[in-house]
C-alpha cells in the first residue's frame, strides 16, 4: 500500500514538477549561450578574479566590451575557456545573461542547455502520454461516447 502511494505521488507530482523546473531553468540559459555560440552580443575581455567551486568550479570576474560601452562586474565566465589563475584575461561575449558572460570561442554551455531542455521536454511528453492513457483506461470512453479502446 505504501509503495503504491509513494509511486503515485512520485509519478503524478514529482516527475512533472521536476521536468518543468528543468525546462524553465535551462530555457533561461539557452538563448544567451546560443547567442555566444553564433557570435552574438558584445565582444570584450573577461578578467578573472576568483574561483568558486561547488559541484564544479567557475571563475568570477569583470567584463569590459571592446568598445567600452559595457562594463559588468562580478560575473561568471561560462565553461569552455581555460583560466589558470586570478588576473588572467580571456576574450568573451556578453549576450545579456544576467549573471554570466561566455567565451568568445567554443563553449559547451549551449550544448548542455539543449540537452537538458530536450530531456525535460521528453520527460514531460512521456509523462503526459502515460497520464492520458491511464485516464482513458479509468474512464473507459473518450469524448462524446467514443470508445477509448
Amino acid at each position: 500500500m505504501l509503495d503504491r502511494v509513494v509511486n503515485t505521488v512520485f509519478l503524478n507530482f514529482a516527475v512533472p514538477i521536476l521536468a518543468v523546473i528543468a525546462v524553465f531553468f535551462t530555457a533561461q540559459d539557452l538563448v544567451p549561450s546560443y547567442a555566444a555560440l553564433f557570435h552574438g552580443g558584445k565582444t570584450g575581455v573577461f578578467t578573472a578574479r576568483d574561483k568558486k567551486c561547488g559541484k564544479s568550479c567557475s571563475w568570477r570576474g569583470d567584463f569590459v566590451s571592446d568598445d567600452g560601452s559595457v562594463v559588468r562586474r562580478d560575473v561568471l565566465l561560462g565553461s569552455g575557456e581555460r583560466v589558470d589563475g586570478a588576473g588572467d584575461r580571456v576574450k568573451a561575449r556578453d549576450t545579456g545573461n544576467r549573471g554570466a558572460v561566455y567565451p568568445a570561442g567554443w563553449s559547451p554551455d549551449a550544448i548542455w542547455a539543449t540537452f537538458f531542455l530536450m530531456l525535460g521536454l521528453l520527460v514531460l511528453g512521456v509523462w503526459s502520454g502515460w497520464t492520458w492513457r491511464r485516464l482513458r483506461r479509468r474512464f473507459g470512453r473518450g469524448p462524446a461516447g467514443i470508445d477509448a479502446g
